[in-house]
């Protein structure tokens, strides 16, 4: 019997830390979505943007898609979330860059680097984006 799915999902975005962390980190990748530092409280405010978030102490919230992306593309890692068998979820950061005498690291991995099971995909990669 085949489960049926409803597509009334929205992407996840990264919270305030890591969008902070990949700001620091050199992501300027234009994004729907923006944090907005106001001392001791972090806002979420949407607004199609060309470049960077409108405000100085603000910083552009991507999805987990661009963000995993773009540390992909930059950095050379990948994040794979791992259902685990008892039906949660864990994370890794594989190493995915393309020398031939690096051998790559494939299922099943040797160990999880995520310190504990998560109960969602999403709750794994936010974790994981920290």
């Amino acid at each position: 019997m085949k489960a049926e799915i409803i597509n009334t999902t929205k992407e996840d975005h990264c919270a305030f830390g890591a969008s902070k962390l990949l700001k620091e980190k050199g992501f300027d990748v234009p994004c729907r979505y923006f944090y907005y530092d106001l001392e001791e409280e972090h806002r979420l405010y949407g607004k199609i943007q060309e470049h960077k978030s409108p405000y100085e102490s603000g910083f552009n919230a991507p999805t987990h898609t661009i963000a995993i992306k773009w540390i992909r593309e930059n950095f050379h890692f990948h994040l794979v979330t791992i259902p685990t068998i008892t039906g949660h979820y864990a994370y890794k950061w594989v190493d995915v860059q393309m020398n031939p005498e690096k051998p790559i690291e494939r299922p099943p991995y040797k160990e999880e680097v995520s310190a504990h099971d998560y109960n969602t995909s999403e709750e794994a990669t936010d974790d994981a984006l920290k």
